[in-house]
């Protein structure tokens, strides 16, 4: 099930290049208020040219509002959630100190590639 997801970048995007591109990083959610207030945070993937923009345009602390695709894992008795990027709304997002992702055409990134290699 594909659903909107929101939040601010932990870290950079790591960029893998390979048969097919791909980019690795991670979004911490925040809700709730006052004593409630809390963080998730998710894995997330992007592939091909959407990935190249990604890592191009954005950078740790950047809010990022996005379409994703969330599986769900157990290991060793640890939930893992892993969230694939599918679209992303550049004219939500908040970047700074990378040129505007806000300037890349549309069609430029925005692309369904077979996943069947999935790094996580």
């Amino acid at each position: 099930m594909i659903k909107p997801y929101g939040g601010n970048l932990g870290k950079d995007p790591e960029l893998k290049q390979g048969k097919t591109s791909y980019c690795l990083f991670s979004i911490a959610e925040q809700s709730g208020w006052g004593e409630n207030k809390k963080t998730s945070w998710y894995n997330c993937i992007s592939f091909g040219k959407q990935a190249e923009m990604i890592s191009k345009y954005f950078s740790k602390g950047d809010k990022m509002i996005f379409d994703a695709e969330q599986t769900v894992e157990q290991k060793d008795g640890k939930t893992f959630v892993n969230v694939t990027v599918k679209n992303v709304y550049l004219e939500l997002c908040q970047t700074k100190g990378k040129q505007q992702a806000k300037s890349v055409p549309e069609n430029d990134y925005n692309e369904n590639e077979p996943k069947d290699d999935m790094p996580f």
